[in-house]
């Protein structure tokens, strides 16, 4: 919801069907590089920075919203969330599959580990996230998961 002084204007969940909300690019082939070096992870990492740089605030607004409204939350997770969840899953289980992550390690967990900090700022600090950061960030958890 939008406040707007002391009143709440609920917002258009219409704006999915035209808005980049429900368009993750596959990942893409796993056959150069290592993980991290792979065009398949770098291609994802700048998709959800040019990703986040555009939309961003509606993230913002369709987060607070289904806090009131289950319809919005639903159609966030699964037009939005659910893809990239999906995404960033291929490209772990690619990376246990040719033995570069630790075969013990949890792959939704290592996700939200990755997704964390990015919706941190986004909610909460509202301090900047582009490429770097992102990068900085899957750096930092592929640490703790790569053999």
């Amino acid at each position: 919801m939008n406040r707007i002084g002391n009143s709440f204007k609920p917002l258009n969940v219409s704006i999915f069907p035209n808005s980049k909300l429900g368009v993750c690019k596959p990942a893409g082939p796993f056959n150069a590089g290592t993980f991290l070096n792979n065009k398949a992870c770098s291609a994802q990492l700048g998709n959800l920075s040019d990703f986040l740089e555009t939309e961003g605030r509606v993230i913002t607004e369709l987060i607070a919203q289904g806090q009131f409204d289950q319809d919005v939350a639903n159609a966030y997770r699964t037009r939005y969330f659910a893809p990239r969840r999906l995404a960033a899953r291929e490209i772990l289980q690619r990376g246990l599959d040719r033995g570069e992550l630790k075969k013990e390690m949890d792959i939704e967990l290592s996700i939200d580990f990755i997704f964390t900090p990015l919706f941190y700022r986004m909610l909460v600090t509202g301090d900047e996230i582009d490429s770097d950061f992102i990068k900085n960030v899957v750096v930092c958890i592929l640490e703790g998961i790569k053999v």
